[in-house]
């Protein structure tokens, strides 16, 4: 690890308007300039928190959502009045009280800071002198073992020594350091492990809130990274020109934080002094906003209500980059045996903490928030990490952004067992040295149970991975692992719409009932079905027949009554041995069963309506797909599977339930008419053609990703950096490009697939077009009214299409399939 970051990157402290993103071009074939990726970087951080954003009015409720806390038995634990506060107590009344009078008793400056960088010395003495009139206060029996024993704040101003994937290096104004001399140069997660190096509580500063809240967002989806698994993460903002202080409380669910509180006045001061003396006192990982039951290198995972066992992380197969949002984090674990007495912590090496792949949070828009979200809609791309194996192979980074990549390092605390909730326990059991599949991700609670409800009904099927268990994490006193206590309730917002914090997107005053705060808790998914990266293949072959499986797997689940609707490269994984199925694959069930033409329906606007796509029968198609399934010698063994439910939605009740129509999906594997329609803030109703042409860009990303070392063409280069980027704009260059280049030179591997690739994006085509050309533009016809007929109408081309775009897909294969074993009979690149 180096001594010290690269300095001679350009860093600017306030970012300027968003622009868009920037597609790599052959006249133009490296990243963006570091000012603007971190311009873009603030951007996409702005519309990813969104209008989840509040602030209560005073210290208190923020010091004691921080503060140690105890649930009161038989009181809610949705509700922090449900919980007895440290900071209640008398104890720390009264210390408090003494350590205000100690603050007081020094000066503080008065005058105007004309520039940033004025203020950082007064700042830092004023957060260290709270720190030490804190500490004074309290006895040392209350800051026996604390978490911050010695906390400093130092003027930093400087490069960190680490950051997220090619994201441009962060450069925090102050660092908060549990170590009275801390390093010269600061990490998020140094690797050594020493506190000293260890930013713990960053401080932005700035002269205009929604700057500086957008920059300190950065900061806190470092500290994320670092920590993946972590509830919050804390920042300071101080606003120079009004010389005020707020403590920024980042969570998967938005911003949390307080009204101003402001340094030229005793009262203000004494409010800061309460939140920093309550963190001192923080004594557990909990109270830090860090899980009991993992550290994100190891994991107590539950195996029966009563026992557990002790995974170590060997493979980080997919993570996802975010504040708010699911947070995806799919790893490959080793097991003990249930309940080992072995303690011991197996090391964790570098290399299998970095992820084979790197995407962005998935995006959701609802139709609510459609109309209220207009302020603001920065491009879609966030600079990201690399995919595995690819860096330093696209040419796209250079001297000046270098930084060791954060990965979480050495244990800052030991595991606690603590019982789940809400555990679900399937099928088998775990015995030592067995590999699993744990799948980590932030649920919202209208979402907590459908991924859980379509592994159950799709339980056996082709394509589809054997679940161990299912499970909501808990804390050591029984409380769920959730954003919960971080927000106002229901009823506090509905009380006081005040608390609404209208910073990224302006509230509009035209009746609309405040937004609901984003409640999300941990769930995990526990696979033994055990797998890999897509872009592991080693063959095209391996890689074609893989699509073909886990394309089968996604027509299993659609079969059992759910569409996945994010299929991404996270969550379609190669098998690692032997995967079988319960039953070989068939297709049977509702989706054969004709919806369409009703017997209510008019019979001069089923003359109006008729087109060759309706009279088509479901059966006809699936008794196609079986043939090519035989040639194809598809039975019960498979080498991919999907993985994630998160996003999915019952399509019987589709049209039933406006949350069912949230556009949703992961940038870099949308549609692009689901991409546009996000764009442009367009309805758009999510179909089957849109997860099948996330199949192709998942293809895309194997390719252009795989990890098996190989020269690559420039045109290879550029197209995967665009794909990297997430931005529409750099989906369409490809397969624009595709047209032109799919025969030229490129790596084994392209030369192989990119004229497959072709043939298959000329079909998806045809395929989106003719939805929208016809099935669309038809159901325009139906009278809005007639509700049961506009459902009946699109769930039969929901199965049409669905069956038509796997028929479509095993049709190219089987047409290449001597020419794709010749490619696997050749063995590795």
């Amino acid at each position: 690890m180096p001594t010290s970051p690269p300095h001679t990157q350009a860093f600017t402290s306030t970012p300027m308007k968003v622009t868009s993103r920037t597609i790599v071009t052959p006249d133009n074939p490296t990243s963006a300039p570091s000012d603007r990726r971190q311009k873009e970087l603030i951007g996409i951080l702005r519309g990813e928190i969104g209008r989840q954003t509040w602030q209560f009015k005073d210290a208190r409720r923020i010091s004691r959502i921080l503060s140690p806390k105890r649930h009161i038995p038989g009181r809610s634990r949705d509700d922090i009045d449900g919980f007895d506060c440290t900071v209640d107590g008398p104890k720390f009344t009264t210390a408090f009280k003494e350590a205000a009078r100690q603050l007081e008793r020094e000066q503080w400056a008065r005058g105007a800071y004309h520039k940033e960088k004025d203020s950082y010395d007064d700042i830092v003495k004023f957060l260290n002198s709270c720190v030490k009139a804190g500490a004074k206060a309290l006895s040392d029996e209350a800051l026996q073992g604390t978490w911050y024993q010695n906390l400093t704040f130092v003027k930093y101003d400087k490069v960190m020594g680490d950051g997220v994937g090619d994201a441009p290096p962060l450069k925090p104004d102050i660092g908060g350091v549990n170590d009275k001399k801390p390093a010269l140069t600061l990490y998020w997660s140094p690797s050594d492990g020493l506190d000293k190096a260890r930013m713990q509580l960053p401080v932005e500063v700035k002269d205009e809130w929604s700057e500086l809240i957008a920059q300190a967002a950065t900061y806190g989806r470092s500290l994320f990274s670092a920590n993946p698994s972590r509830v919050f993460a804390l920042v300071f903002g101080v606003n120079h020109r009004t010389k005020t202080l707020r403590f920024l409380l980042f969570h998967r669910g938005g911003l949390t934080t307080h009204t101003e509180f402001r340094l030229d006045t005793p009262e203000g001061r004494a409010e800061i002094l309460r939140v920093i003396m309550t963190i001192l006192l923080w004594s557990e990982a909990q109270h830090a906003g860090f899980i009991s039951t993992s550290n994100d290198l190891h994991h107590l995972l539950p195996v029966s209500s009563e026992s557990h066992t002790k995974g170590t992380v060997t493979n980080v197969i997919h993570h996802s980059d975010c504040v708010r949002g699911r947070a995806t984090r799919v790893t490959r674990l080793t097991c003990l045996s249930p309940n080992s007495g072995d303690t011991s912590e197996v090391p964790v090496l570098p290399k299998n903490l970095e992820p084979s792949t790197t995407t962005q949070a998935t995006v959701r828009r609802s139709p609510r928030l459609m109309k209220n979200d207009k302020a603001q809609s920065p491009s879609l791309s966030l600079p990201m990490s690399q995919p595995k194996g690819s860096r330093g192979s696209q040419g796209s980074k250079t001297d000046d952004s270098e930084s060791v990549p954060i990965y979480p390092h050495h244990p800052r605390y030991s595991l606690k067992w603590s019982p789940p909730s809400n555990l679900n326990l399937e099928e088998g059991s775990i015995s030592n040295g067995q590999e699993v599949i744990l799948k980590a991700s932030w649920q919202t609670g209208s979402r907590k149970d459908v991924e859980r409800e379509m592994f159950k009904a799709a339980s056996g099927a082709f394509g589809t991975p054997v679940v161990f268990c299912s499970y909501e994490g808990s804390h050591l006193d029984g409380v769920p692992i959730s954003n919960r206590l971080l927000l106002p309730s229901p009823k506090e917002v509905e009380n006081d719409p005040d608390l609404h914090y209208p910073l990224f997107v302006k509230d509009k005053d035209d009746g609309t009932p405040p937004l609901d705060p984003e409640v999300r808790t941990l769930c995990y998914v526990v696979f033994f079905t055990a797998g890999q990266s897509l872009t592991e293949a080693k063959s095209s072959h391996e890689l074609c027949m893989a699509l073909v499986h886990g394309l089968l797997g996604w027509l299993s689940y659609y079969q059992s009554g759910f569409t996945q609707r994010d299929i991404s490269i996270g969550n379609v994984l190669l098998a690692v041995g032997n995967a079988r199925s319960k039953r070989p694959f068939s297709i049977t069930g509702d989706i054969l069963s004709p919806l369409w033409p009703p017997l209510s329906l008019d019979a001069a606007l089923h003359s109006r309506m008729k087109f060759k796509e309706s009279e088509t029968s479901a059966s006809q198609i699936a008794s196609e797909i079986m043939v090519l399934v035989g040639q194809l010698e598809i039975k019960d063994t498979f080498t991919a599977f999907v993985t994630d439910g998160d996003m999915a939605v019952n399509w019987k009740t589709y049209f039933n339930d406006e949350r069912n129509q949230i556009k949703s999906g992961t940038p870099e594997f949308m549609s692009l008419a689901l991409h546009r329609a996000m764009d442009q803030d367009k309805p758009y109703i999510h179909s089957p053609i849109d997860d099948i042409q996330s199949f192709f860009w998942l293809a895309v990303w194997a390719v252009l990703f795989n990890s098996r070392p190989q020269r690559r063409s420039q045109s290879e280069l550029i197209w995967g950096q665009n794909l990297r980027s997430g931005d529409r704009g750099g989906k369409t260059d490809f397969v624009d490009a595709l047209t032109l280049e799919a025969k030229q030179g490129h790596s084994p591997i392209g030369n192989e697939l990119f004229p497959f690739l072709q043939d298959w994006w000329e079909r998806q085509r045809k395929l989106a077009m003719d939805w929208h050309g016809n099935v669309v533009a038809e159901a325009a016809k139906i009278p809005e009214h007639e509700v049961d007929n506009i459902r009946s109408f699109y769930l039969h081309h929901f199965h049409l299409y669905a069956l038509r775009g796997v028929k479509e897909f095993l049709d190219l294969v089987v047409r290449d399939r001597e020419t794709l074993k010749a490619c696997g009979d050749q063995g590795l690149w």
